[in-house]
């Protein structure tokens, strides 16, 4: 019986830490994840496509919004990488 409100004590404070718990960005689990599978993906995008593989461009997700810094050479090309992300 006591090993048993143990677990369940544990668990309760396991799940409660889970579900408030925010990154230093003040962003949720959720949040960062979702970030981290739109950054992800749009370096995939940007890293197949021939036109920009040869260029220096970091991309950045926070709260949805997708940051591309770095340099290109032409307007072109900064077009381009916006429309690919």
């Amino acid at each position: 019986m006591i090993r048993a409100f143990k677990r369940l004590t544990v668990t309760l404070a396991l799940l409660f830490f889970m579900t408030s718990c925010q990154a230093m960005t003040g962003q949720t689990m959720g949040e960062n994840i979702d970030d981290s599978y739109i950054t992800g993906a749009v370096k995939t995008q940007l890293a197949s496509d021939k036109l920009v593989s040869l260029t220096r461009v970091e991309v950045e997700t926070t709260n949805g919004i997708v940051y591309l810094t770095g340099q290109v050479q032409t307007a072109e090309q900064r077009y381009h990488i916006g429309s690919l992300a």
